[in-house]
């Protein structure tokens, strides 16, 4: 069941915005692209959105690098590659240096994550022939791992 859109309040109460937002980072944190985009379609373009967010992140209450951080813990527990997260950060308005900084790809615990995922997947054994190989490495790297990793977890 699709969920229904409603209109926009228009509120011009700070005070207003600043509780939904809190409510929002209450239950996980968010980019402050996101919370933007969600306070918007909320409340309208003329609320004092800007003003909130700002003063949510001087006061500590919403960060980037926080999100960041939560984001990548949890895309590679799901067994995500930096790429994929990379590409996902950006989406959400995450800066380049700082995605780089929280992702890593070269750190070798993505080539364990890689193996892990495989390993989950389809067993232990050695992959036999080159048409499975293949298939499994496509997967890998729609996962978002890149060639040295998905090496890795082949061999």
């Amino acid at each position: 069941m699709a969920a229904l859109r409603r209109a926009p309040v228009p509120t011009g109460d700070p005070i207003v915005v600043r509780g939904a937002a809190l409510d929002l980072l209450a239950r996980r944190e968010h980019a402050a692209r996101e919370l933007d985009a969600k306070l918007v379609a909320r409340f309208g373009r003329d609320a004092p959105i800007d003003e909130v967010l700002q003063r949510l992140r001087d006061e500590g209450l919403q960060s980037d690098q926080r999100f960041a951080e939560a984001f990548v813990r949890a895309q590679r527990q799901r067994g995500r590659g930096p790429l994929r997260i990379l590409h996902e950060l950006a989406g959400r308005g995450i800066e380049r240096e700082l995605a780089a900084a929280c992702v890593d790809a070269s750190a070798p615990e993505w080539a364990e994550a890689a193996r892990a995922w495989k390993c989950r997947r389809y067993g232990e054994a050695r992959v036999g022939s080159a048409a499975e190989r293949s298939r499994i490495a496509r997967q890998l790297q729609q996962r978002g791992f890149g060639t040295a990793q998905i090496r890795f977890a082949l061999e």
